[in-house]
């Protein structure tokens, strides 16, 4: 399951702006388990010239803020993923996961060990 699931749900759950971004992510150990994700964000205006012109700019990053998920939300979100769309959300359907990216080889994939590669959600 991507980021993308995870952010979308804080920016709705916490009715975010369509400009906030989420610039870092950190996974919180309680002990030795994980049980919660650290994600920090904020408004930031777009490049006006350059070559990155239309990007963010984050060296002007207001609005700053913390949000905290729990790995319960984010079974949850999996769970309710696979029931709306029908898809695997370990590979989002593709039947196909990242196994190494290499400036050399570029990007290999292996099979879907959840779904076997079908890409369809296991009930």
């Amino acid at each position: 399951m991507g980021m993308q699931l995870i952010e979308n749900h804080v920016r709705r759950d916490r009715g975010l702006p369509d400009d906030f971004v989420f610039v870092r992510y950190e996974w919180l150990k309680d002990g030795s388990r994980v049980s919660m994700m650290r994600m920090d964000g904020g408004c930031c205006p777009l490049l006006m010239r350059g070559p990155r012109k239309g990007k963010p700019n984050y060296k002007k990053l207001t609005n700053e803020q913390t949000f905290y998920v729990t790995t319960s939300e984010i079974d949850e979100l999996k769970r309710r993923y696979e029931i709306e769309t029908g898809k695997c959300c370990a590979c989002e359907g593709e039947g196909k996961t990242v196994t190494r990216v290499s400036v050399v080889d570029g990007t290999e994939y292996r099979t879907c060990v959840k779904c076997n590669g079908s890409g369809k959600a296991i009930v």
